[in-house]
């Protein structure tokens, strides 16, 4: 495995255990829905739809 590798694979990681967190919370919530688009500014996706793609990507 490469660094660059290594580094996407952390990088994913560290979003899922984030998009985790998103999802238990109250979506209702102004605080919440600030966190959820800030997420998605930086995955690229809402915290859902990334643990579906991303979910587990580590491990075959």
């Amino acid at each position: 495995m490469t660094p660059k590798q290594y580094e996407k694979l952390v990088k994913h990681h560290r979003l899922c255990v984030e998009a985790n967190k998103l999802t238990k919370l109250d979506k209702s919530k102004t605080a919440t829905r600030l966190r959820l688009v800030a997420f998605k500014q930086e995955a690229g996706m809402y915290p859902d739809e990334y643990l579906k793609r991303f979910d587990k990507c580590w491990k075959d």
